[in-house]
């Protein structure tokens, strides 16, 4: 009877490794894979999320507060038709809606950073507002490089008085 040498016991292990070893790069990749599209949809989605409540607010709202016509701004005013004002700005790099009751709502994500925010009226005073707004919205709670993200917002919207 013939038993298992050592020369074979060691070939088998070699190849077990690299087999186990590929295994693992292969998991590794897929989880990492696997974050860096979780961290790009939560990114976005929040722009998706913030150009949806913004534009719905700025459609049923009765005027452009601020800015004026041809200014710019880092903020939005708006006068709603119930006569209650709300106040688009980012405060701790989240975008925020507050209403001059001094309520205020974060419209942006925990973990979702928004900078360069900016309101650009570019109508003309007496005629519609023309309305462009800009943002950079990014992936802040990754520790790694690897896995961070950012992408613009921008909506571009016309309020018929």
């Amino acid at each position: 009877m013939r038993g298992i040498t050592l020369v074979e016991t060691l070939i088998y292990t070699a190849l077990l490794g690299i087999v186990l070893s590929g295994f693992i790069a292969l998991a590794m990749s897929a989880s990492g894979l696997w974050t860096k599209q979780t961290v790009q949809g939560a990114v976005n989605s929040n722009i998706q999320q913030i150009q949806m409540i913004m534009a719905e607010q700025i459609k049923t709202s009765a005027r452009v507060i601020h800015p004026l016509a041809g200014t710019a701004s880092t903020s939005l005013a708006l006068e709603m038709s119930n006569g209650q004002e709300f106040i688009f700005a980012v405060k701790d790099s989240r975008l925020t809606v507050k209403t001059d009751s001094g309520v205020e709502y974060n419209i942006s994500d925990a973990g979702i950073g928004v900078g360069s925010f900016s309101v650009t009226n570019a109508g003309t005073l007496g005629v519609d507002d023309s309305l462009r707004i800009s943002a950079s919205l990014a992936y802040l709670a990754s520790s790694s490089r690897e896995f961070s993200f950012s992408a613009p917002l921008l909506i571009v919207i016309t309020k018929i008085n």
